[in-house]
């Protein structure tokens, strides 16, 4: 395969690899605003409930006091008010313990959107690493394979050079050993030519892997 095909795989890799990063952190940042959104508007609706809850209850207190003001049973009436105010201040603290346990989980969710961002970070990291280590693995494989070829053509060449220095000095009466030599000159070039083959197979299939 040639190198350019090579670099441009790399730089397409690397194009996903950023890109996948930015929708990941899009995604994060706005699973943070959302919760943040949502604390604000349950601490307001919070503040609105208990200014209601007071307005009414001293509105309810206003008015029977107003109703049993010149009653012979102030006493009993004054202990169901009291006891209203108990129970309102009972609901009151039951409300306040359920929203803190609603701001509980809140953050518990927020801890671990936390925890998942960084083991998507660790995810990077990690695969940055290996995809590293396989560029290099692929690069010493070229190189492996490209000084094993030109030893190969070396070793050719000359093979070559003898046979051309053999074909000057034999005489007409040496064509039997022309024969032979040629033969194995064609050997020759058909193992080398298989071993390009496989070179060239070789690097393909450590690309695709």
């Amino acid at each position: 395969m040639d190198i350019e095909i090579l670099e441009e795989k790399i730089k397409k890799i690397e194009d996903e690899f950023e890109k996948l990063k930015k929708e990941e952190s899009y995604k994060i940042e706005k699973i943070k605003n959302e919760i943040k959104l949502l604390d604000i508007n349950t601490k307001e609706l919070n503040k609105k409930k208990i200014m209601k809850c007071i307005e009414c209850n001293n509105r309810s207190f206003q008015k029977k006091i107003k109703e049993k003001n010149s009653s012979s049973k102030r006493t009993k009436f004054i202990k169901d008010v009291k006891k209203e105010m108990f129970f309102e201040l009972r609901m009151l603290k039951n409300e306040k313990e359920k929203k803190k346990t609603n701001f509980l989980n809140k953050k518990y969710k927020y801890l671990k959107i936390y925890e998942i961002t960084n083991e998507i970070k660790h995810n990077f990291l990690e695969l940055n690493i290996r995809r590293q280590f396989l560029f290099k693995s692929i690069i010493e494989k070229l190189t492996k394979y490209k000084n094993r070829s030109l030893h190969f053509f070396n070793k050719y060449l000359n093979i070559q050079k003898e046979i051309n220095s053999l074909f000057e000095l034999i005489s007409n009466n040496a064509l039997i050993d022309i024969f032979v030599l040629s033969k194995n000159s064609s050997f020759f070039q058909n193992q080398l030519l298989k071993n390009f083959q496989r070179f060239y197979y070789q690097v393909e299939n450590s690309l695709v892997e």
